[in-house]
């Protein structure tokens, strides 16, 4: 101290003097500080993140900034509903699969004992037609195509 007052240079000799382990570079993050305080060029020095990859500070708060933004915008989608975790959708998908699983195995079982009397491949192909085409409407709510409101349900049902 001189007249009352801290001496920036000889305090800062003293930390920089500190074995490493004591002290992380106070004198680059400073002057780093100092530069983007006032606009310098100095603002720009690479801060190194890893062993790998160097960021300039105003870089490094970017990449920051553009990753919270993108954070942000999944959890709104996921609260509006756009976007469903990849669990759910599996557990839904799953879910769906099986039902179709049952009725197509159990086709066999409806349709054995009126084709066993038939000859003409014609009406066995319109039989088996029939019986898809009415396992579909069921899946699909009775209009022939699988909806996409539908789906919606199982997932909001989850």
């Amino acid at each position: 101290m001189v007249d009352g007052k801290v001496d920036v240079e000889k305090s800062n000799a003293k930390v920089d003097s500190r074995p490493s382990t004591q002290r992380r570079d106070r004198g680059v993050q400073f002057e780093r500080l100092k530069a983007i305080a006032e606009g310098d060029a100095a603002s720009k020095l690479p801060l190194k993140v890893d062993e790998k990859s160097q960021f300039s500070l105003i870089e490094a708060h970017r990449i920051k900034e553009n990753y919270t933004a993108k954070l942000k915008q999944l959890e709104y989608d996921k609260e509006s509903g756009l976007v469903v975790e990849s669990a759910l959708a599996a557990k839904v998908l799953a879910g769906l699969l099986n039902i179709v699983r049952g009725k197509i195995l159990g086709l066999g079982v409806r349709l054995a004992p009126t084709l066993v009397f038939i000859d003409d491949p014609e009406v066995m192909r319109a039989a088996i037609d029939g019986e898809v085409l009415q396992i579909l409407g069921e899946l699909s709510g009775g209009g022939g195509e699988i909806r996409e409101d539908e789906i919606q349900k199982r997932f909001s049902a989850g």
